[in-house]
């Protein structure tokens, strides 16, 4: 039987790989997004990012942190009320967490199940050993300090005063946020503005509710 258009290689893969993911403990979110919970408010996150443009498909896994408090201040302080989003706080793409760079390619039907063994393996082996490794807050935060794991470098400009104050840590963050601020001195570009908007709505936040936990 011959195999079906690339739109059913593409569902066959993400409804193999989404089984054998929350066979193994895995949440599934929208898309090829999954999370599993390490109880302290942080998840593990994974995503399933796709080349699909022709044969084979190649997935390209990306590994990393959720923490869920620090991104709804992220969301609620952009103005993105109502449109929660479920990106990662911190994330690397899977091939740069180990010598060999993975390639999970998907031609054919046939290749699914090979694609998603493969997968699982470098879930066990990179994925979920560097989720734990910034499992705890603290750990999060000096990434953030560092700007490291972070898809845009700029990132950290919200996300480290949102980390602090989610943690009810608002003296700090409030800190952190007017160091963040000050790396943007003489910018006047969208970027710049939009992370000036967020400081705005985080500040006020903070004013209201003092010193102490929110």
């Amino acid at each position: 039987m011959a195999d079906p258009p690339l739109r059913g290689i593409i569902a066959a893969f993400s409804q193999a790989a989404a089984a054998e993911l929350v066979d193994g403990g895995w949440r599934k979110r929208t898309g090829d997004l999954f999370t599993r919970d390490f109880g302290n408010g942080t998840a593990a996150w994974l995503g399933l990012n796709r080349s699909t443009k022709h044969r084979p498909m190649r997935v390209h896994p990306v590994a990393g942190v959720r923490h869920e408090a620090t991104m709804r201040f992220w969301d609620e302080c952009s103005g993105r009320v109502g449109q929660r989003s479920m990106s990662a706080t911190l994330s690397e793409p899977v091939a740069y967490l180990g010598p060999t760079t993975p390639d999970l390619a998907v031609g054919n039907l046939a290749d699914v199940q090979l694609a998603v063994a493969e997968l699982r393996g470098l879930v066990e082996a990179r994925a979920l050993p560097f989720a734990e490794s910034l499992r705890v807050p603290d750990a999060q935060l000096e990434a953030l300090r560092h700007r490291r794991h972070l898809a845009v470098k700029e990132y950290a400009i919200a996300l480290r005063p949102a980390m602090l104050a989610a943690l009810g840590r608002n003296g700090e963050a409030l800190e952190a946020l007017d160091e963040e601020l000050a790396t943007l001195k003489g910018r006047d570009d969208a970027a710049a503005a939009g992370y000036r908007s967020f400081g705005d709505a985080l500040r006020a936040r903070l004013t209201v509710a003092g010193p102490r936990n929110l």
